[in-house]
């Protein structure tokens, strides 16, 4: 395969995996010393001044201490800590506010090897970005190798006396998020071996728009038996001396106190502020709910498609509508692909696209309720007919609604794969945007169903005011990110669904092994792509607007859509599309109760503050404005991609899950 081959089919790939949330082992793929990889051997090509030869099964503080005090210090271990030192990228620990432009955009000017490969448009979109990813590694440049430090596991990071914590700063002081922190990893030529990482816990996103301070403190290193010092920059800082870094650590200074922590015991610390992914998605959602501003589509060519129906049972509707297109360019955006606002910050619509929608419509007697259908990649008008969970929503009464997604079936232009340019195979700018306009496309087809489909001939009776949503695969995803800013869509049930990209890079091999793609092109060994890397760190950045784990913390709604939306989770242990850890993300981001009894734990590391929970499951958690919500997470241990479509008990729950929706809050009933 050529390079350019090469470098396309991975810049599409970081986007598909932001779709297709795949595996990630326990930990993340860590190398060397982690909490879930404990190994102290040290990496071939570490360099730097050696440890002293302590015993890393019997040190204390007190040999430390001796290391400490008969070390010169200009050869003990320091943090990097200095905008005017060496170590380029790593002279300062990045993520840092102090390290972004009088406009608030991320500074990347200085990323390592920054020409090579996908890097130019992965830095391209960061530095667009005003603040750093919702899931961010942090990295910390060391002046010599770290493996014996004695990282802490992550539930002992929500503890003040923590060496390694991550706190939320200003109104949120004091809230700790838990932490993963690995050190040793080998370096290249992205990425210095002596460099700590630490990174959030999966699920736990961290909050658009807040600023976040991570501390290590001396004690680390102590305990470690490291000879250390602390950086002379960071040390008058510490000390409140005068310096263009203290208005960004002025939120860190102002919390410690209240957090429990001493600011002479810390070793270093940055201070970074969350940037918003959901911020581009409600403007746009604005806007097209408004009728001023998007008048309602009209259907046209609505027709009985006599042979798809079943005598007694349901008949189908055929038709179209346009729906307004907001990216740049031509379908399916081999370039271009992005989101267009003037400079008032008002969303720019580019075109209107035809497209294809089907209604299935129950014989029985009306007012029918209505469901909204989503199925996976490879979507047909007719492809979700088929499935018992649809046939079963149709005996119950519901009226079965869905239209085509972009790229798939009749809606593809000339040139479409419906897998390429779904998940933007040649173009990140896109890949940043095809599902947001998957979401727009849902909300505009809401419209259309409230305010068109009932003038349909021989459409019968039907009752839209309470919606709800069942999604497969990419159908899911679609889903889990509506589900955080609609505010019609009352109930959804969501299969073989899960977030957080960064561990799809780096372990999906279907349909191809994105981690070998990205080695090829950029020159690195396999083993190289891990979660921490910081090519996979800026992946993460560029694709967090796609990434359900940013949408599914406001299920439970938000001040513009207070009753929030009840969700029903379904997968299962054996999917190789969505893997365990990818579901665990979800349900923990989303704080959906883990159906009892659970086919696995979704809390390997203990530090979340939840339990299963015994069906039957109704009114479990609170919507932003006090209401009632269920939001549950069934997770098979024997079933894989399809569970939802393979457990006809399952498929009884999810269509009661939908029915009891309608008429107060849902109830999630497994026998």
């Amino acid at each position: 395969m050529n390079r350019l081959v090469l470098v396309r089919a991975c810049c599409a790939l970081v986007f598909l995996a932001a779709a297709l949330v795949a595996c990630e082992p326990v930990g993340g793929g860590e190398q060397v010393n982690s909490q879930v990889d404990a190994a102290n051997d040290q990496s071939e090509d570490q360099v730097g001044v050696e440890l002293a030869d302590v015993d890393a099964d019997t040190q204390t503080t007190e040999v430390a201490e001796d290391v400490l005090s008969d070390t010169p210090v200009e050869e003990r271990i320091a943090p990097r800590f200095d905008p005017d030192g060496p170590g380029g990228f790593y002279r300062m620990p990045w993520p840092m506010d102090a390290r972004r432009d009088a406009n608030g955009h991320n500074i990347l000017s200085d990323f390592p090897n920054r020409s090579a490969g996908i890097t130019p448009k992965l830095i391209a979109v960061g530095e667009s970005l005003s603040g750093f990813s919702t899931m961010p590694v942090v990295y910390i440049g060391f002046t010599g190798p770290m493996e014996r430090l004695p990282i802490p596991a992550p539930r002992e990071t929500l503890s003040a006396t923590s060496d390694v914590q991550l706190l939320r700063l200003g109104d949120g002081c004091g809230e700790r998020v838990p932490v993963l922190t690995t050190a040793g990893l080998k370096g290249d030529q992205f990425f210095p071996s002596n460099t700590l990482t630490v990174r959030p816990v999966p699920g736990f996103v961290l909050k658009p728009g807040a600023t976040y301070g991570l501390i290590i403190r001396e004690s680390l290193g102590a305990g470690g038996g490291v000879a250390l010092k602390v950086p002379p920059v960071f040390e008058a800082l510490r000390n409140g001396e005068e310096s263009p870094l203290q208005a960004s650590f002025a939120p860190l200074w102002a919390c410690l106190p209240q957090a429990g922590v001493e600011a002479s015991g810390v070793w270093v610390a940055s201070v970074f502020t969350v940037n918003d992914p959901v911020a581009e998605l409600r403007t746009i959602r604005d806007q097209v709910r408004d009728p001023q501003q998007t008048p309602t589509p009209t259907i046209r060519d609505w027709h009985l498609e006599a042979s798809l129906g079943v005598e007694g049972r349901y008949r189908v509707y055929f038709a179209e509508y346009d729906t307004p297109i907001y990216q740049k360019g031509v379908s399916p955006y081999d370039s271009e692909g992005g989101f267009v606002f003037d400079a008032q910050g008002v969303p720019r619509v580019q075109r209107q696209e035809t497209v294809p929608m089907a209604v299935m419509v129950p014989e029985s007697a009306g007012p029918h309720p209505v469901l909204i259908w989503s199925d996976g990649t490879g979507a047909s008008r007719t492809s979700h007919m088929s499935r018992a969970v649809v046939s079963q929503a149709i005996d119950a009464g519901f009226a079965v609604a869905s239209f085509v997604p972009q790229m798939h079936d009749i809606r593809a232009p000339a040139g479409a794969d419906a897998t390429l340019h779904s998940f933007n195979f040649m173009n990140p700018e896109s890949g940043r945007t095809v599902f947001r306009q998957q979401v727009i496309d849902t909300l505009v087809y809401i419209r259309v169903l409230r305010d068109e489909l009932p003038s349909q001939a021989d459409v019968g009776e039907l009752d839209s005011k309470r919606l709800v949503y069942g999604g497969h695969s990419q159908g899911g995803i679609v889903g889990a990110l509506t589900a955080g800013v609609d505010p019609d869509i009352v109930a959804y049930v969501l299969n073989g669904t899960g977030s957080y990209l960064s561990v799809t890079v780096v372990h999906r091999t279907d349909p191809a092994d994105i981690a070998a793609l990205l080695s090829a092109i950029m020159g690195l060994s396999k083993d190289r792509i891990t979660v921490e890397h910081p090519l996979v760190q800026l992946m993460q950045l560029a694709a967090d607007a796609v990434d359900p784990q940013n949408t599914s913390p406001y299920w439970a709604g938000d001040a513009e859509r207070p009753a929030g939306a009840s969700v029903f989770l379904t997968n299962g242990m054996l999917d190789v599309t969505t893997f365990p850890p990818s579901i665990d993300a979800m349900t923990i981001s989303g704080d959906a109760a883990p159906l009892a009894p659970m086919g696995w734990d979704p809390d390997p590391f203990g530090v979340w503050d939840r339990e299963a929970e015994a069906s039957p499951l109704q009114g479990n958690r609170q919507a932003f404005d006090g209401s009632d919500l269920t939001t549950a997470s069934f997770l098979s241990a024997t079933t894989g991609h399809p569970t939802l479509h393979l457990i006809p008990a399952l498929q009884a729950a999810a269509v009661e899950f939908w029915s009891t929706a309608l008429v107060g809050v849902p109830r999630v009933a497994i026998p």
